[in-house]
């Protein structure tokens, strides 16, 4: 059942006794980001790196919450290029508690790292095919 935020928390009491303590939001609205008790990295993958995180937060009505956050929009699908949203990953840190900002922090800081490896395999190429240009003018 798709449902948004606001909504589940107004329906709490009806869900819970519907058995439905746990929400999943699809939606572009608003997230308990205050109440979350979890981040971990989410199952998108490119480039070697996840592209989302799965929060999780429980919130005083009795309802858990979860969601994905996309660190690149997904119109970067098939770019050949990181497309992270710097901007959005530094808004998102600064509203979770502090044990989830530190697992969101070190999966970006993970993430760092493979988006460092990349560069260093595009400026190698880079620098090969710079010097095949060379060599192809200088015939």
């Amino acid at each position: 059942m798709e449902i948004t935020y606001e909504k589940a928390v107004e329906n709490a009491e009806a869900l819970i006794k519907l058995g439905q303590q746990r929400v999943y939001l699809y939606d572009k609205g608003d997230r308990p980001w205050k109440y979350v008790t979890n981040s971990e990295p989410g199952g998108s993958h490119r480039l070697d790196i996840r592209t989302d995180a799965r929060f999780t937060a429980v919130h005083p009505c009795g309802i858990t919450f979860e969601w994905n956050y996309d660190i690149e929009p997904r119109s970067a699908n098939g770019s050949g290029r990181y497309q992270i949203d710097i901007a959005g990953c530094r808004e998102v840190l600064a509203v979770l508690p502090a044990g989830p900002r530190e697992q969101f922090a070190t999966q970006l800081r993970e993430s760092a790292k493979a988006v460092r490896q990349t560069g260093r395999e595009l400026k190698t190429a880079w620098e090969q095919h710079e010097e095949l240009a060379i060599s192809l003018e200088s015939i």
